[in-house]
């Protein structure tokens, strides 16, 4: 088992895409490079290093990440807490209407329509900036397994088990970060209930989620393909 030197010290403080933090992220590779040669040698025949503890650079990386998405999607719910209230408001109006009296409302949908794609476009927003964050950890990881290689490659033992090619194989990046899912069902965030269980079998489905389904089956034109999309 491999024993990174320095520990949580070493960890970075941020997964900021810079030179300083590229520099940073290459001279972490160096440093760990003699922890990682049996770990790299595995790829050559397409090994994952599954069960293997990742360096604590990696993990940190990996939790920077996660805390900045999850601090865009704090902006976004507090920032737009009063428009998540209007859709609140709004979907209970829907449902009575199209639900309980049985009498569509076409510019009342479209109005709700055009609420929903306020909230959207606001997502959207912290969504793309989700997916930088995401990105620039990925590239960060592989400045550090990049100079992690190299220097293994350096410095490898004569034993042919452990003899690295001259560069990283391009899909071999352990630690890669990815998007949480959730971040492309944005209308999913609207159902604060969701967030924190499965909903029973007899629990009634949410206004909002109701309303939103009308709006998607039932509004024609440029709102409705939105609302088709919404849910990314």
């Amino acid at each position: 088992m491999a024993n990174f030197p320095g520990g949580p010290a070493r960890r970075p403080r941020r997964a900021k895409l810079g030179f300083v933090s590229r520099t940073g992220a290459r001279l972490h590779g160096r440093l760990d490079a003699a922890d990682l040669v049996s770990l790299m040698a595995g790829a050559r025949s397409g090994d994952a290093p599954a069960g293997l503890p990742l360096p604590p650079y990696v993990v940190g990386i990996r939790n920077e990440v996660e805390r900045g998405c999850s601090r865009l999607r704090r902006r976004l719910l507090s920032g737009r807490g009063g428009l998540v209230a209007t859709i609140h408001a709004e979907s209970v109006r829907v449902v009575a209407q199209y639900e309980q009296r049985g009498r569509p409302a076409p510019a009342a949908l479209a109005r709700y329509g055009r609420i929903v794609a306020e909230w959207r476009n606001a997502a959207d927003v912290q969504r793309i900036g989700a997916q930088e964050l995401v990105d620039e950890g990925n590239q960060l990881l592989a400045c550090y397994w990049d100079a992690a290689w190299r220097r293994g490659h350096r410095r490898q033992a004569e034993d042919a088990e452990y003899r690295l090619d001259a560069a990283r194989p391009p899909g071999w990046l352990p630690g890669t970060v990815e998007l949480d899912p959730s971040w492309h069902r944005l209308d999913d965030w609207l159902d604060s209930d969701s967030w924190y269980a499965e909903r029973g079998r007899d629990e009634s489905v949410p206004p909002v989620v109701q309303a939103l389904t009308i709006l998607r089956t039932q509004q024609p034109g440029t709102a409705g393909q939105q609302a088709r999309t919404g849910g990314r």
